[in-house]
């Protein structure tokens, strides 16, 4: 640990690997170093060979198309920026057997050398790809499980909250305005006349 900076210790890079199937390659195989920036819709993967060899392309960010080009090979080392689709694309790929390692996006060394004149998904993937090789990245926090369904329960509760807030907010004015005073708002709104109504007329 160097400052902010992580340098995580790499396992060998040639060795044999073992796929999903649990069948191995069968020899020593390099690790390859693969950048991910990752989008909502497409994500743009750089990939360095043992021999220096780069290669960029763009998928669809779906499990279907991870699974087609990163599954059933050899287990390569992963490193992507944390946004909104990071953690499910992470899980998801190391279930392929990959190591992935998410990276915290406002780490200022991770990206010395890139430009910022010109910004691309490319040259993001690039970046990453070279960080993931030298070991120069900061991790983002990853929540457990358990966290994060607490989180989206909560999410989901101030998500009702505020809808019956703003429906109740509509309602009072077009109670008044029809000459009606609830005494209790509900979110389904008056129904005068009815046995279940709230609501008394002036």
């Amino acid at each position: 640990l160097h400052g902010n900076v992580v340098a995580p210790t790499a396992p060998p890079l040639s060795r044999a690997h073992r796929l999903p199937t649990g069948r191995t390659t069968g020899g020593p195989t390099a690790i390859e170093m693969i950048g991910l920036d990752v989008h909502k819709r497409e994500s743009r993967l750089s990939t360095k060979a043992d021999d220096g060899t780069i290669t960029d392309r763009r998928i669809a960010t779906s499990r279907d198309r991870f699974t087609a080009v990163l599954g059933g090979r050899p287990p390569a080392r992963i490193l992507l920026e944390a946004n909104t689709e990071s953690e499910w694309v992470a899980r998801h790929l190391e279930s392929l057997g990959n190591e992935v390692n998410v990276a915290d996006p406002n780490d200022a060394p991770m990206y010395a050398n890139r430009s910022r004149h010109t910004k691309t998904d490319k040259r993001d993937a690039r970046t990453l790809m070279d960080a993931c090789a030298t070991g120069v990245w900061r991790p983002a926090y990853r929540l457990s499980e358990s966290r994060r369904h607490v989180r989206a329960e909560l999410a989901v509760r101030d998500a009702l909250v505020r809808t019956r807030t703003r429906a109740s907010r509509w309602q009072k004015p077009w109670c008044d305005a029809t000459e009606s005073a609830c005494r209790r708002v509900r979110v389904r709104g008056c129904r005068h006349g009815s046995r279940n109504s709230t609501c008394r007329r002036r």
